[in-house]
């Protein structure tokens, strides 16, 4: 009778325990904040996508990103990674740093996100809908 009861008590806290994890998960999936709700999706029929294409969009960068003076004087180089949403009109917005390099850089990249023309919006099920992304941008020093 005892061994059945600690197996009893084992088997329900394993059973709370999966189900605290299994809740989490769905949490961290589904936010729900005012009257909206998002959900993280990860698959589209068709990723955001910069006009032109990758190609196009190497060549705004290279057109449009300065180096910051601060990091040149210090020798900074690296990558920063950044986040934003593509809205489904292409429109970007909430660009964020999500690994700085400091020194000026990781302001230069959003402003540089901030200035981007509308994209290709995300689409699924013949629906253009807001999507996360989120790249690395560098930033090396040449010496010729």
């Amino acid at each position: 009778m005892r061994k059945q009861s600690i197996f009893a008590l084992a088997m329900g806290l394993f059973l709370c325990l999966l189900l605290k994890g299994s809740l989490q998960a769905q949490a961290d999936d589904i936010h729900l904040p005012a009257q909206t709700a998002s959900f993280r999706i990860l698959a589209l029929d068709h990723q955001p996508e910069y006009p032109g294409g990758q190609e196009a969009l190497t060549l705004f960068l290279l057109e449009n990103l300065r180096y910051p003076l601060a990091a040149r004087e210090h020798g900074i180089e690296g990558k920063v990674k950044v986040a934003f949403t593509v809205q489904a009109d292409g429109s970007i917005t909430d660009p964020r740093v999500l690994e700085g390099l400091g020194y000026g850089c990781d302001e230069e990249v959003i402003r540089v996100i901030k200035e981007m023309p509308k994209w290709k919006a995300g689409i699924l099920n013949e629906a253009t809908i807001a999507t996360s992304k989120s790249m690395f941008i560098s930033f090396r020093l040449y010496f010729l």
